[in-house]
């Protein structure tokens, strides 16, 4: 990630948003690879270039701001099994500006934490919602 650094300081909003989604899914990446250091470093990266950026965008479709960083701060805390954070946080995220397919992959990560805290109607809310925007994908 060092070579793509020096392009931050004239950084378009294309090059923000690759850059940013590099990052996240490098803390994916370090997440299932129990690496919480690295998956907090990379998370941090990414929402300083979500910030730079300032809102949520689909530039090169990355689908990338500062909404996909929360996301993945869910998606990473329940892969390092902090379900509780991820059942904590993931409900209150407002993915309604975002492609359908980033909205579903959420609500299915929303819906592991709650089940993993025994709120079955609250994750069987999450999915069947996923469901009726992409059945295909659910």
């Amino acid at each position: 990630m060092g070579r793509l650094r020096p392009g931050m300081d004239q950084a378009t909003p294309e090059f923000l948003s690759i850059y940013g989604t590099l990052f996240l899914a490098g803390s994916m990446a370090a997440a299932r690879a129990e690496d919480r250091g690295t998956t907090q470093a990379f998370l941090g990266e990414a929402d300083q270039a979500a910030r730079r950026l300032g809102s949520d965008a689909n530039h090169v479709w990355t689908a990338f701001g500062p909404t996909n960083v929360a996301i993945h701060r869910v998606a990473t805390a329940a892969e390092l099994g902090d379900m509780q954070i991820a059942a904590d946080l993931g409900p209150q995220i407002d993915t309604s500006g975002l492609p359908t397919e980033r909205r579903t992959r959420h609500n299915l990560e929303v819906a592991r934490a709650l089940s993993a805290h025994n709120q079955m109607d609250e994750a069987l809310a999450k999915i069947l919602e996923a469901e009726s925007w992409a059945p295909e994908q659910v």
